[in-house]
């Protein structure tokens, strides 16, 4: 896989890891690539409350209001899109290749009714370089 120039620097630290914990060089864990940056961006885009940042109240997505609709059989659709829009919005030089949302299976009855646990993969890529891509998988649930 190919390697953007100033991710070969060790020393240069693109950015902050979430969650944010104390780290061994510096105070908090520091990302040092640019892919690692990008999913620790992607992720708390996705996972963020529209509404919920001080002073971008747009910042986010409509997932965790969504996980306490009905399904009437567009939930999963409306979630990757909300997901693709922020993402577009706000990380403008990543593309998402694709994005499975997957309703979690309760194979052991331990799920309240009406609880929904859904697992989202997000394939993406880096627009400056298509050859650098990477994906993440989250859960979310109305719990």
């Amino acid at each position: 896989m190919a390697t953007l120039k100033f991710d070969e620097q060790p020393d240069v630290f693109i950015g902050v890891k979430l969650p944010i914990t104390n780290g061994g060089q510096g105070y908090f864990n520091s990302s040092l690539t640019t892919l690692d940056q990008v999913k620790s961006n992607l992720k708390n885009l996705i996972l963020t409350i529209k509404g919920e940042r001080l002073m971008h109240p747009d910042f986010g997505t409509n997932i965790n209001a969504m996980l306490f609709e009905p399904d009437d059989g567009t939930l999963k659709d409306r979630m990757a899109e909300s997901i693709i829009q922020a993402v577009n919005k706000w990380l403008p030089y990543i593309v998402v290749k694709n994005i499975e949302v997957n309703e979690e299976a309760d194979e052991l009855n331990i799920h309240l009714p009406h609880q929904h646990v859904y697992s989202i993969i997000c394939d993406f890529a880096l627009k400056q370089d298509p050859t650098i891509f990477d994906s993440i998988t989250l859960t979310v649930s109305n719990n």
